[in-house]
């Protein structure tokens, strides 16, 4: 007799980024899956409640897993959750998880434990960024967010300046809302005039707007600080290609 083996899968839920209206989370389709999950590792618990509780769902059991998660006390329950259950989601608080955000290591033990991995269509700011500046998207690296201290920043900023000169490799890297304009000064006060920068500010919000410019025209910008002042932003830093 043939047994029919059970797929186990890992479903990667990407969150809002931006303006939250329920409708615009998951296409239909995917919403009816939803009821069937055994579980739901999330990034918080709070964010997680927040958005289950605008869908019209039964129960689903939460297990937080982010940047703090101490692995040596959860491994053995994740190993447990992952050898029991087949129907499990992977929840980011903001867009796509396992980009710029916790959840790799999930995914990781997910494909030692044989799940099929299904990535859902969603947002995620640094490809919006990207696609929004005009600045070569062929090759490029994602430093995600700049050291605080200012020399490390500093040096960080050189090595990417040198990327881009020598392997013209753009670079994409983002700040908290309330340093992005101490990182802009950082930035239009280090690099040559003619280099292109583009930010993009709350994407897929009430007040988003990328703009993207040579330094030199930053330089020229009429109060960018009150421009971006207390929304996420994404920066793109490249050369101008017209």
């Amino acid at each position: 007799m043939n047994l029919k083996k059970t797929e186990r899968r890992l479903w990667l839920l990407p969150n809002y980024i931006g303006t939250k209206h329920p409708d615009a989370w998951l296409p239909e389709f995917y919403k009816e899956k939803l009821p069937h999950f055994d579980l739901i590792f999330c990034e918080s618990y709070r964010s997680a409640e927040t958005l289950l509780n605008r869908q019209d769902l039964p129960e689903i059991e939460l297990f937080e897993i982010n940047e703090h998660t101490n692995w040596k006390k959860v491994i053995l329950d994740v190993e447990q959750i992952l050898a029991t259950k087949n129907e499990i989601g992977l929840l980011s608080d903001a867009g796509l998880p396992c980009v710029a955000d916790p959840g790799e290591r999930i995914v990781a033990l997910a494909h030692q434990y044989q799940f099929t991995i299904k990535s859902l269509p969603g947002a995620n700011s640094m490809i919006l960024a990207l696609a929004s500046s005009g600045i070569n998207s062929e090759k490029f690296t994602f430093k995600g967010y700049l050291p605080i201290d200012k020399q490390e920043r500093n040096n960080e900023l050189n090595r990417m300046l040198d990327s881009i000169k020598q392997k013209k490799e753009t670079q994409i890297f983002m700040e908290t809302p309330y340093r992005n304009h101490d990182l802009f000064e950082t930035v239009i006060n280090r690099v040559s005039d003619q280099m292109q920068l583009s930010i993009s500010k709350d994407l897929l919000g009430r007040e988003e707007e990328t703009k993207s410019m040579i330094i030199k025209k930053w330089k020229e910008f009429e109060n960018p600080k009150a421009w971006m002042h207390k929304k996420p932003a994404v920066f793109v830093l490249g050369e101008a290609i017209v």
